[in-house]
């Protein structure tokens, strides 16, 4: 029985995916441990995947003036990696023991791509290490780095974006590995970012589906686009009674939710909504998430989600989701069959919301500036397409946790 390390740290949309791989396996024999942030032990041991704890509260930093300055960095990607130097050089050491003693007995250890200690832990415990994305960050030819705001014209300039993006993040998460260092006698830091190298020899997993963003044919053969790492509803699950009441007095709601991002000024973004949906004449769930949105309504057209609930089981039930463009919830509102309306904030966010665009399955709206009006148009303007129907049955019928299990195992 091989045992399997899980590391990844992040929202709730960078653990999941990490709970639907423990779950598949454990299905397939292996021995898996997942080590992350505290505030996600409910989630695995709802699946009953076995859990070591992390040090750091995700929602807790992304209040902090530092993670306020990331989402409200738009497409300023100096700004956002200025920010994100801040939020990971701490977190890197300061989580390094905890993962040491969690993960010393594993002889396999799959790490996400913001866990980049993972590497040198692999390194230091012997073992082998896998990279494991939800983004397609690997140098490409095909389209520009997801981490860019923007597209660019012409294969030369997207293959130099995955470079300058992968040295740019390096450049500020190296402090990050300096600290760590402090640690870890044997460890050197490079200049240039260690697993640049890494990527083109080494099994490094990309868990997107090949239906959404098709697998660039000048990827190395190790790098595996597995398709979406997908949670099942957790045993048991009965849905909130209040939510299927109030799904079933009505015609499908608009779910609006920006899942971890806090926002500067929640109250108002409350208004805009409730506003929007009266224009267009809609009901809606408002999932209040990190970004504190929620709070009473006075309308019993809208129904306010205090605690998460899985897409899986919301998302076929309504009409339409507008969110900030998280690869999770992207991924989600896809595989349901229902149209986006998405907010990006920063980061691979815009590449999502193009990405939806392009696939017929949904429209962006711009954050800055947003208004009411203008997010009532861009709901009503996505109720109207015809969604791809067939691309929602392919990703619901697809098993990427299972393929890249197979990988993990398989070697």
């Amino acid at each position: 029985m091989t045992r399997v390390g899980l590391l990844t740290v992040g929202s709730r949309g960078d653990v999941e995916p990490f709970v639907a791989l423990a779950l598949a396996l454990r299905r397939q024999g292996a021995d898996v441990r997942l080590a992350t942030h505290e505030r996600f032990r409910g989630l695995a041991e709802s699946y009953g995947v076995p859990f070591a704890a992390l040090p750091g509260d995700p929602a807790a930093m992304m209040a902090t003036e530092a993670g306020r300055r990331a989402i409200a960095s738009g497409r300023n990607v100096a700004r956002f990696l200025g920010a994100f130097r801040q939020l990971t050089a701490e977190l890197a050491a300061d989580s390094w023991d905890a993962a040491l003693a969690a993960l010393a007995d594993r002889e396999v250890l799959v790490f996400s791509t913001f866990a980049f200690q993972g590497h040198y832990l692999a390194q230091h415990l012997g073992i082998r290490g896998i990279a494991a994305h939800l983004q397609p960050l690997l140098p490409t030819a095909a389209f520009a780095s997801p981490a860019l705001p923007w597209p660019l014209p012409g294969r030369l300039l997207n293959r130099w974006s995955h470079h300058a993006a992968i040295a740019m993040f390096w450049r500020q998460a190296r402090p990050g590995a300096v600290a760590l260092a402090q640690h870890v006698p044997e460890m050197v830091v490079p200049r240039r970012a260690p697993f640049a190298e890494h990527l083109a020899t080494h099994l490094a997993l990309v868990a997107v589906s090949p239906r959404v963003v098709p697998r660039p044919p000048d990827w190395p053969p190790a790098v595996h686009l597995t398709g979406y790492w997908r949670l099942p509803l957790p045993p048991g699950f009965a849905p909130p009674a209040d939510v299927a009441a109030f799904l079933a007095d009505g015609p499908p709601p608009i779910y609006i939710g920006f899942g971890s991002l806090s926002q500067p000024d929640p109250a108002g973004l409350r208004e805009l909504v409730e506003a929007a949906l009266a224009q267009l004449g809609r009901r809606g769930i408002v999932h209040r998430g990190w970004s504190g949105i929620g709070g009473p309504s006075s309308s019993p057209q809208i129904h306010v989600l205090e605690d998460d609930i899985p897409h899986a089981w919301l998302f076929p039930r309504v009409a339409a989701v507008v969110h900030h463009g998280g690869a999770g919830t992207t991924a989600a509102a896809l595989s349901a069959g229902v149209p986006s309306v998405v907010v990006p904030h920063f980061g691979d966010q815009w590449f999502w919301a193009e990405r939806v665009r392009q696939l017929g399955a949904g429209v962006q709206i711009a954050r800055r500036g947003l208004t009411a009006s203008a997010l009532s148009r861009a709901s009503a303007q996505a109720l109207a397409q015809r969604f791809p129907t067939a691309l929602a049955k392919q990703l619901a019928a697809d098993d990427g946790a299972a393929v890249a299990a197979r990988l993990v195992l398989g070697g």
